[in-house]
């Protein structure tokens, strides 16, 4: 799997020429990315670098290089993930994730999240496949700020905890800051199922 892994990385990278989208101009981000191929319209195949997940990564998104992180024996690894700060100012979303491999507890776990918002979140269980189990809490700090959380964990005691974030710009009228809003929690949702665990043997 790691020989694979990396195989399909390197040829993203030695591509001679790139994809004209955010996430492969960002050279951090491109260095996730499998392939110069879509997995579907918009979205590249990401590997993390804890070599313990993957997801479909969308073309207008990049991953903030200082504030990622990787625990020592890739025990755990936190990703923010973020809209071209040079693209449009009509809608600002940010995801997070923080992965881990030694999930205790999912009630403890899902309090983490409410306590990092300020908030009590009220989750709902989405059944996936591959053993995985993904909970999710709809979240409104007030009429600019919403998003939605999610826990996504497994039987081997991994877990993602993921936030995303998403406001309107200051410049975007109230209809059209709901119409975009709605759009985005769906490009969320649809992302959210896309994530699996690999290597989870002998965890």
């Amino acid at each position: 799997m790691d020989n694979e892994n990396e195989s399909k990385s390197s040829s993203a990278n030695e591509a001679k020429e790139f994809p004209e989208v955010a996430a492969f101009e960002d050279e951090f981000t491109r260095s996730f990315l499998e392939s110069t191929e879509t997995t579907r319209e918009g979205y590249y195949s990401f590997v993390s670098k804890s070599n313990s997940f993957k997801m479909d990564f969308p073309q207008d998104m990049i991953i903030n290089e200082e504030s990622h992180t990787v625990e020592p024996d890739d025990r755990g690894e936190y990703i923010y993930m973020e809209y071209n700060p040079e693209g449009s100012k009509d809608l600002y979303a940010v995801r997070t994730i923080q992965y881990t491999n030694f999930m205790t507890d999912e009630a403890n776990s899902k309090k983490q999240i409410s306590n990092s918002l300020d908030l009590e979140l009220e989750f709902n269980e989405i059944s996936l496949n591959n053993d995985q189990k993904l909970q999710l809490a709809d979240f409104e700090y007030d009429e600019e700020i919403s998003g939605i959380a999610a826990l996504i964990s497994n039987s081997k005691n991994q877990e993602l905890q993921i936030i995303a974030d998403i406001q309107c710009g200051e410049s975007t009228q109230s209809d059209t800051c709901t119409s975009k809003k709605e759009k985005e929690k769906e490009k969320i949702m649809e992302w959210l199922e896309t994530i699996e665990f690999i290597n989870t043997e002998g965890r």
